[in-house]
């Protein structure tokens, strides 16, 4: 290997799991709590990680650090993997040496944040498996059972609609003409929806259609204003400014309409506005009980105590609604895969039952 292959290999961006982070940052505030210091704790993960990316990225740290530099800006060169908000709670900590109590409060953050996110994705599966599953087994039905039963009815105008609309069907599922325009289609809207993502304004219209959804959108809503106060509470409470929380916090929510809607808030607050005022200005995005409550909130002082609250809150409905639609889905699936049965039975047996009357007479 080269010293220039070295070197890339060196720079190159890494990757981990959310959980791999988690796992991390929890393994640093134990030994940052009980005084060891930054170099030997990195040292400690990079003995302690398993597999590759997590031991490169300790090894760079660790080199960092060695060269005398600040933590933060050594977070601050693997984006892919530590967010934003990560690194300027890291800022706040080193200017104010609260170290153990800044790592603390990411790895709390980190761990509810990606315990919500396990708890939609495993009431997922079980939906998701079945779609498949119906998909393949009607795939299958269309290209391998079908053809053979549908070459033995008479053709002609004379055919039931439901039963030609079946033939129609069968003969696309064995195109391969069909199957190359499909796939076409396919790669021109995911590369179309990459070039969307590139454009926040653009993004944030067409991420707004999936939240006017009847069911996800609620679930993608509280999930998003949860990671908003979790982000914002995490900031607020280790002293970053309200300016530079709110921007943090927004891109903490991973969801572009709250991330543009940050940007009104800030605006606005520094035109003299109040928070709990700001948030009422965007009411399809801030519900009313977050505007009520923060107004509350800005009087007491208990701002940071109320975004907690407000987190727990939105998590709950965050997983009463994904429990509510795990309940509909099933019956929907249901009722989906047996009418899908009984079209085909029907568009089968309706000429023959035509074809033995005409027998009959």
């Amino acid at each position: 290997m080269s010293i220039l292959d070295a070197d890339k290999m060196a720079s190159a961006p890494l990757r981990l799991s959310r959980q791999r982070v988690v796992i991390i940052t929890r393994q640093l505030t134990t030994m940052v709590q009980a005084g060891v210091g930054l170099v030997e704790s990195w040292e400690a993960v990079s003995r302690s990680c398993q597999d590759f990316s997590g031991r490169t990225l300790a090894n760079r740290i660790v080199r960092a650090l060695q060269r005398g530099e600040r933590l933060s800006l050594a977070l601050s060169r693997q984006p892919l993997i530590f967010s934003p908000l990560y690194v300027a709670v890291m800022q706040v900590a080193e200017e104010t040496g609260q170290l153990a109590t800044c790592l603390g409060r990411l790895a709390d953050w980190q761990e509810r944040d990606m315990l919500s996110w396990r708890r939609f994705s495993s009431a997922m599966v079980y939906p998701a498996c079945v779609v498949a599953l119906a998909g393949a087994l009607t795939l299958a039905l269309f290209c391998g059972v079908l053809p053979g039963l549908l070459e033995s009815l008479e053709k002609g105008p004379g055919l039931p609609w439901i039963t030609r609309l079946l033939m129609s069907l069968t003969w696309a599922a064995r195109s391969p003409a069909v199957w190359t325009i499909a796939l076409a289609f396919a790669g021109e809207a995911f590369l179309t929806l990459r070039r969307i993502r590139q454009h926040p304004d653009r993004w944030a219209r067409l991420y707004g259609l999936l939240r006017r959804l009847p069911a996800l959108g609620t679930v993608l809503q509280n999930m998003a204003l949860a990671r908003f106060c979790a982000g914002l509470r995490t900031t607020l409470a280790v002293g970053t400014p309200l300016m530079s929380a709110l921007k943090l916090a927004g891109q903490a929510a991973d969801d572009p309409v709250v991330n543009q809607a940050t940007q009104t808030l800030i605006q606005l607050i520094r035109e003299g506005e109040p928070l709990h005022e700001a948030i009422a200005a965007k009411p399809e995005v801030f519900p009313r009980l977050m505007v009520h409550l923060t107004a509350v909130a800005e009087e007491s002082g208990g701002l940071v105590q109320l975004l907690d609250y407000l987190e727990r809150y939105y998590e709950r409905e965050a997983e009463e609604r994904v429990a509510m639609m795990q309940t509909l889905v099933e019956p929907f699936l249901l009722i989906s895969v047996a009418s899908l049965v009984a079209a085909v039975v029907l568009a089968i047996f309706l000429p023959l039952y035509t074809s033995l009357a005409t027998l009959a007479s």
